[in-house]
């Protein structure tokens, strides 16, 4: 891993890496393209997305045929899609894949979290999660809980994306566990970012302040600029999913200030512009909302089909009198954007302009669809929401049992997964690396919250339920 992660500031490494690489490039091009690589990845933190480019750019120009030629070519896919220049990524990323099989096996379980972070930014999950899990699996195979906090954090983005977020609680809050234990702290606040992301989107406002709190004091003291965009999404979100409209158009116009001070060109890397335009709705505000939906839908011309299309359309139908043909387009995009959550709140928004038209037949099955899945993500405002608006079209709702599940501390989660998933007290301990007493203990705890007696319940409670989380 890049040694700044470790330790040190991202902003004196990019620097002095740019310059100690081109003073040896007459003697060790390939050794100057890595160091450019890393580089990069520090322009990345320090929030200088252009610089990036510029560095992965020069290091595939200096590397030579083989693996450091894939490696270069890896790197300038992540810099590009940063940049917004989601086509010529997507290109580079398929003549890089081939190459990751005849990378040393021991790099390659640092590179693929890379590749796979950058392949959920382009849409393609099922990529991502194949070579994630390669990578923790390979990790945990080979005793390595250094490589575990990135590739747990680009783990727990995807699953948040995909809607598994017991998933991506297990991940986040172990990747963090292990950031701090083997002292990459900046990787610890990668995963508290998507696990602050989840407790806003639940509704957990003490938990999401706490952890935006703790991400700020890091990126304060790392100087990780770049993770500014990431905690200023989530805390928008949970004002937005509270209703609270300017003081979401508060922290979400300073999210968009950092976004643009970094360069970042890509609405799908960190999601906060359709949250933009509608705290500007819910503050009153439409013409500011028309013009944050117009900016969108220009970067949704540039990438294409998917994700952003489809917040673009929920934006533009929220704003238009005619809205129905916005949202039945952004339905249609979101059947391949693989992002139930975003999917929930198109459904929730196109039921409420529906029962405001006095269409409160057709506006019913969005509602229920939506409050369905809120319900299934624990995603308590967005629930209330979604009921709100059943009952004001005539509905008599009932809040269905069992709507608030036994929750679990993180730990007792992740050994809960672990088990369910077939392994031993061993073979669990040894993965999570804690000692097989301690997942005895915690095995207990997780039977007595939710009265299960063995494993095969346990299994098939994770199947059919999944388990909320609290820190």
């Amino acid at each position: 891993l890049p040694i700044f992660l470790v330790s040190g500031d991202p902003f004196i490494a990019a620097d002095l890496l740019t310059k100690e690489a081109e003073m040896i490039v007459p003697i060790a091009p390939d050794k100057a393209a890595l160091m450019l690589f890393d580089a990069s990845f520090a322009y990345d933190f320090s929030a200088r997305v252009a610089q990036g480019v510029k560095a992965a750019r020069r290091a595939l120009e200096l590397a030579s045929e083989g693996p450091v030629k894939a490696i270069a070519g890896i790197n300038l896919t992540a810099a590009l899609v940063l940049d917004g220049e989601v086509g010529e990524a997507s290109e580079l990323i398929e003549t890089c894949l081939p190459a990751l099989d005849a990378i040393d096996p021991q790099l390659v379980l640092m590179l693929r979290p890379f590749v796979a972070q950058t392949c959920s930014w382009v849409g393609r999950y099922d990529l991502a999660e194949d070579l994630v899990q390669k990578s923790i699996m390979g990790a945990r195979l080979a005793g390595a809980p250094a490589l575990l906090p990135y590739a747990l954090a680009v783990a727990c983005e995807i699953r948040y994306r995909t809607g598994d977020w017991t998933g991506a609680f297990a991940s986040g809050t172990e990747g963090a566990r292990l950031g701090f234990e083997t002292g990459q702290e900046a990787m610890a606040a990668c995963n508290l970012i998507t696990v602050g992301r989840i407790y806003a989107a639940r509704g957990q406002d003490e938990e999401a302040h706490a952890t935006a709190t703790r991400a700020l004091e890091l990126t304060d003291r790392l100087r990780t600029e770049s993770l500014r965009v990431y905690i200023g999404s989530f805390q928008g979100l949970l004002e937005v999913g509270r209703g609270n409209g300017e003081d979401a158009v508060a922290i979400l116009e300073r999210t968009r200030q950092a976004a643009d001070a970094s360069g970042l060109q890509n609405p799908n890397v960190v999601h906060f512009w359709a949250d933009l335009a509608e705290a500007y709705l819910l503050a009153g505000r439409p013409d500011e909302a028309a013009r944050v939906t117009a900016e969108l839908e220009g970067f949704a011309k540039v990438e294409g089909a998917g994700l952003t299309s489809a917040l673009a359309g929920r934006c533009r139908g929220m704003l238009e009198g005619d809205f129905e043909p916005f949202f039945e387009d952004a339905l249609g995009q979101h059947e391949t954007a693989a992002n139930p959550f975003e999917t929930a709140r198109t459904r929730l928004a196109y039921g409420e302009r529906l029962r405001r038209a006095n269409q409160r037949v057709k506006a019913r099955p969005h509602l229920h669809t939506a409050r369905n899945l809120f319900e299934g993500f624990g995603a308590a405002p967005w629930v209330t929401r979604a009921e709100r608006e059943m009952s004001a079209t005539g509905e008599h709702v009932t809040r269905r049992p069992g709507h608030q599940p036994v929750q679990l501390t993180p730990q007792e989660l992740q050994v809960a997964l672990a088990v369910a998933g077939g392994a031993t007290n061993r073979e669990a301990a040894s993965s999570l690396f804690l000692s097989p007493k301690t997942v005895e203990f915690h095995l207990s705890k997780v039977y007595a919250k939710l009265g299960l007696r063995s494993r095969s319940e346990l299994a098939a409670h994770v199947a059919e339920r999944g388990i909320p989380a609290h820190d």
